[in-house]
């Protein structure tokens, strides 16, 4: 019987719980959240998503929750970014199968090194689950455009911040670019605000960025509602993704336009894959290891470190 322990269940854990209850293998599965008003929830949220409770194991502490790993066990972290440092502590010091956190992994570049050193030290393999890496559309972009030069302009909706999912589009431009160096040459700040996760905050503003092969990355935070574009410009093509409208904008060379659907796959549909080649070791993992991640987390700490906001409590 597999081991999966899940700490964080909240909104983006429970659709980690509906990947696997997807699994089709025997499983037992550890639950633990401080929020004792999360824990009071799973019940309901199993029954209403038919999710059978008896593989399931609510704990009552977070020292019973890392009693409970060991060198089989599963390890994905979905609680806030705040604190998180220390939940990883505790994971890896159980030397666990692997982990698989959410982004931000942390809050700081000072936090962010001493996971990756304590990870190295264990020798566990931390996974983050950057989305953009499990979309069927995104992969096929990413062959067409692997050997290219190419532009990346972001613009993103109100309210969705530089630090929550501006960070996913740092990640989509290194992991196309395959290279580290880079250069932030302007950058602004429109304003904070507060997430609805109550107490947590992000930044509306503008980044531009640039590679040494002169790739350049742009990503803006508009007020308007329903612009979420995400746009690659190579010598040929150009692509444009509408998120809000699901779809995928082609324009080629002879200027011919393809419009296709494009519908992000949620963490519920693509995280049972991800697990079941994690456990079974069959193919390689599809999202980025701590290591690789760590270019898009510099670039967001370096944005608010140079506008001031090194102690922004984001998540």
């Amino acid at each position: 019987m597999q081991k999966i322990a899940l700490i964080g269940i909240g909104g983006i854990g429970k659709r980690h719980l509906q990947a696997i209850s997807n699994l089709n293998i025997d499983y037992e599965l550890i639950c633990f959240d401080k929020n004792i008003d999360f824990l009071d929830s799973l019940p309901e949220f199993c029954n209403s998503n038919n999710i059978k409770k008896t593989n399931i194991n609510m704990v009552e502490s977070e020292e019973i929750f890392y009693n409970c790993i060991s060198d089989e066990t599963l390890v994905i972290i979905a609680t806030t970014a705040k604190g998180r440092k220390g939940i990883l502590e505790g994971c890896i010091e159980k030397r666990p199968l692997a982990i698989i956190a959410e982004k931000p992994l942390v809050q700081n570049n000072t936090d962010y090194q001493y996971i990756i050193n304590k990870a190295k030290d264990f020798k566990t393999n931390i996974y983050i689950n950057f989305i953009a890496r499990a979309q069927p559309f995104w992969k096929k972009i990413h062959k067409e455009f692997k050997n290219t030069k190419f532009n990346l302009v972001t613009n993103l909706p109100k309210e969705w911040g530089i630090a929550c999912v501006g960070i996913h589009h740092f990640d989509l431009f290194t992991w196309f670019i395959g290279e580290n160096g880079y250069e932030i040459i302007d950058s602004s700040v429109k304003y904070v605000f507060e997430q609805k996760r109550k107490g947590f905050y992000d930044v509306a503003g503008n980044i531009l960025i640039s590679t040494e092969r002169g790739q350049f990355l742009n990503v803006n935070s508009s007020e308007n509602p329903n612009i979420s574009s995400v746009q690659f410009i190579n010598e040929t093509d150009i692509y444009n993704y509408f998120e809000i409208q699901k779809k995928l904008l082609k324009l080629d060379k002879k200027n011919k336009l393809r419009i296709d659907s494009a519908e992000d796959l949620y963490i519920s549909n693509y995280m049972t894959e991800v697990i079941i080649n994690i456990l079974t070791k069959k193919d390689k993992c599809i999202l980025p290891d701590i290591n690789e991640s760590y270019i898009p987390h510099k670039i967001l700490f370096e944005y608010l470190m140079i506008n001031h906001l090194d102690d922004l409590n984001f998540t």
